[in-house]
């Protein structure tokens, strides 16, 4: 299952890098948990899809005007556990670009994220959401 997984990971996030959301969220498994690490707005746990996309994707890309540019920057996968670092650079947010990295630690089952931390930037997170 490892390769199947690793193919599933690639692709997932084959189509971030190309701005294809929708995609890369046919990746997800609809029982997903996924977990924002920290004590900022987005922090918590999610259960679900629809409250992953709600509670951390859509706050975080309401405002950009021109969606992000995500590139991958190290990608391993092992067995049914992967970690994914990126970077976006948002076009437009608030008038301003700002540069973020993040890193996803993740388990997939049969080519699908099932489960889901996420470490991010608080403080960018804060200042992103409240401007």
């Amino acid at each position: 299952m490892s390769h199947a997984n690793e193919w599933a990971i690639t692709e997932a996030f084959r189509f971030m890098e190309e701005g294809d959301i929708e995609s890369f969220f046919a990746y997800v498994d609809d029982d997903v948990e996924w977990t924002v690490m920290g004590s900022h707005s987005l922090a918590g746990v999610y259960h679900g899809k629809a409250s992953m996309r709600n509670g951390s994707f859509l706050p975080l890309n309401r405002d950009l005007r021109d969606g992000a540019a995500v590139r991958i920057r190290h990608q391993k996968v092992c067995g049914d556990h992967a970690v994914v670092e990126a970077e976006t650079v948002p076009t437009d947010y608030a008038t301003k670009t700002a540069p973020y990295s993040y890193c996803w630690v993740m388990e997939i089952t049969d080519g699908l994220i099932t489960r889901g931390r996420a470490y991010v930037d608080a403080a960018l997170i804060l200042r992103m959401t409240t401007s």
